[in-house]
């Protein structure tokens, strides 16, 4: 399994950085009346949301991970998760209505802010 560059950043940007619990419950409708709940069993994926600004020279490798190392974010890899700062497994989230997306933001190093959706694996 392949680790996160180190020659990326290795936190996320703080400011737009947030994490959702894992989904535990699923809710049936019924025909009439509330819901039908019940929990889901086993360990369930956390999702954090990931933003970076990153040189020209950081995109490449980024791109270079994701397309070729990690097949398009169908393989996981490892990273130290960045609030707790354990180790986890993880994957970056594409499909074909989402995946990484990139925004210009300019300045003197020329930087691309990314950001992604990082699941964090059970």
């Amino acid at each position: 399994m392949a680790d996160w560059p180190t020659s990326l950043p290795q936190n996320p940007l703080i400011d737009p950085y947030s994490e959702a619990l894992p989904k535990l419950l699923i809710r049936t409708p019924m025909g009439s009346g509330p819901s039908k709940i019940r929990r889901l069993i086993g360990n369930n994926s956390r999702f954090i949301s990931i933003v970076l600004d990153l040189t020209q020279a950081q995109v490449v490798i980024f791109e270079e991970f994701f397309l070729t190392t990690l097949l398009g974010g169908s393989l996981h890899f490892n990273w130290v998760h960045p609030r707790t700062g354990a180790a986890c497994d993880c994957r970056i989230v594409s499909d074909e209505s989402s995946g990484p997306s990139y925004k210009h933001i300019g300045g003197s190093d020329e930087l691309t802010r990314i950001d992604f959706q990082l699941e964090i694996l059970p």
